[in-house]
Parts: C-alpha cells; sequence; structure tokens
C-alpha cells in the first residue's frame, strides 16, 4: 500500500512539474511579447490596446506560475507528512505482527539443545507453565555410560579412571567422566563417556557389562564371606591337604573385600585347597 502511494505522489508531482514548466516557458513568451509591445509604444508604432493587452497576458502569467508554485510545495509538503505518516504507521505494524509472532513462537514447545525425543509426558488440552519438564531429549551428538557402583569402592573412584566393554567381539574404552557422591541403596552413581571409538547402531537405554579399573592388577584368590568370616574374622582358614582328607589351620592376610567376597593372600602352592564349608568340619 505504500508503495503503491508514493508510486501515484510521484506521478501527480511529474504531472505537476510539467504544468509549472509549461507556465514558465507561458512566462517567458508573455514577457518577450510584453518587451516587444512597450517598445513600439515608445516609439508610437503600435495601438495603445495592443500594448496593454501584451502587458496584462504577462502579468496574468505570472500570477498563475506563483499559484502553481505554492500549490506544489503545499502539494509536497502534504505528501511528505502522508509519507511519514504511513511509514510509522507501517513500522508500528511490522512491531505489532513480531509481537504476534513472538506471542505464537512462545506456543511451541522448544528444547535448548537439538536432539531426539526420548520422554513425552503430555496429554491433550494440558496447559503447561513456561519452564515446565514435560519430556526428555536425547542429544545424539555425544553419549554417556551410567553405571551404578558398591558404595564399598566410593573412596576408589575418580574421575579419570578407565574402563572398558566388550560388544560383538570388540572392546571399547571408556573414561570415568564423574562421580556422583549420593548413595542409595548401598550404591553410588558414576558416568562414562568413550575414550575411542563407539559401538555402531549405539542405542539409549543399552546395557554394558564394563570392567572399571580401580588401580594395579594384582593376582588373588577370592573367598567368599559368610560362615568362615564371620567366625575367624578374616584372620586364619582351613586348607585341604593334596588328598583332600585332612584340612590345616592357616593364617590369612584380607586385602581389599566387597560386601560379598574376601580376596586374601597367603603362600601356597597349585596344589593348595580351601574349604568354607565349616558346619561339616565341625561333625567330624
Amino acid at each position: 500500500m505504500l508503495r503503491s502511494t508514493r508510486l501515484s505522489m510521484e506521478q501527480d508531482q511529474l504531472n505537476n512539474s510539467n504544468e509549472a514548466l509549461q507556465l514558465n516557458m507561458d512566462v517567458k513568451t508573455k514577457h518577450r511579447a510584453y518587451r516587444h509591445q512597450e517598445a513600439l509604444q515608445k516609439e508610437e508604432l503600435n495601438s495603445r490596446e495592443d500594448y496593454l493587452k501584451a502587458k496584462e497576458e504577462y502579468e496574468l502569467a505570472v500570477q498563475k506560475e506563483k499559484l502553481i508554485n505554492q500549490r506544489l510545495k503545499k502539494t509536497n509538503e502534504l505528501n511528505r507528512s502522508q509519507v511519514e505518516q504511513m511509514t510509522s504507521d507501517l513500522a508500528s505494524m511490522r512491531k505489532n505482527v513480531e509481537l504476534v509472532r513472538e506471542r505464537k513462537a512462545r506456543l511451541n514447545v522448544r528444547s535448548t539443545i537439538d536432539g531426539e525425543i526420548g520422554l513425552l509426558d503430555v496429554e491433550l488440552g494440558q496447559s503447561i507453565s513456561p519452564g515446565q519438564k514435560i519430556g526428555v531429549i536425547n542429544d545424539l551428538s555425544d553419549y554417556k555410560v551410567e553405571a551404578q557402583v558398591d558404595e564399598h569402592y566410593i573412596d576408589r573412584v575418580h574421575a579419570g579412571l578407565s574402563a572398558t566393554f566388550e560388544q560383538n567381539g570388540k572392546k571399547y574404552r571408556l573414561t570415568v567422566r564423574k562421580v556422583y557422591p549420593e548413595v542409595r541403596e548401598g550404591r553410588f552413581k558414576i558416568d562414562f563417556t568413550f575414550s575411542g571409538a563407539r559401538p555402531k547402531n549405539i542405542r539409549t537405554g543399552q546395557t554394558y557389562y564394563v570392567d572399571l579399573q580401580l588401580g594395579e592388577s594384582k593376582k588373588a584368590i577370592i573367598i567368599p564371606k559368610g560362615t568362615f568370616y564371620s567366625v575367624t574374622g578374616g584372620s586364619w582358614i582351613f586348607v585341604l591337604d593334596k588328598d583332600g582328607r585332612k584340612a590345616y589351620r592357616r593364617k590369612i592376610r584380607i586385602g581389599r573385600q566387597t560386601a560379598a567376597h574376601a580376596p586374601r593372600t597367603y603362600a601356597r602352592d597349585k596344589h593348595t585347597t580351601l574349604t568354607c564349608n565349616w558346619a561339616s568340619r565341625k561333625r567330624q
């Protein structure tokens, strides 16, 4: 609309300018005729009527030119005012349109990251407040592996430890990124990130069996806890002889332990057999 109005105003201005140009030429023509009649009048070579007529026509042309110039000036001022008003109105309309678009955009549910919808908990007609959590977006740019670890190891697990897991016959390396201090039901959570290549077609929610390396590898015998540990306190154990008919009491040293197993260290040969069946030994 503003463009068409401007085109119309420019066309009117061209027409008015053309009219002003014609009047200017008419004034010059009438001025020459008036000067010619004036010169003849001085020499008394023409009638006074012709002289007066030329003079009146010249003065009339001058007055018309003044009126046209005044009209053009007012028309230009009016057009300029109209254009400014329409420009201001157009700016206001654009601002209102932007406000409407912003309001419409607020109706869209947005996420701060790009990804894949993993969970969406909404119902038809539900009223959702700004900032309300209605789902989960999985970030596909990177993956992490979560693990639950026995609280016994909470002092030994820290960021930077290495771990591995195997899938389809190939090993993949992980690194502990974060250790959560909160313990629930005897376990705490840690996050791993991939240190190198990732498995192909990886999916959210997959389960991996991860080997976490807490320190240097050591050889030890793992003994299940139970009656043995409650009776001896982990200070000694019965060792069977080679034929398995007799058992001898021998001191041991308990190393690191979990709630179910107690790795122990003591010198023995490869034929030594341990026994934790205390009930059967007491009956003998």
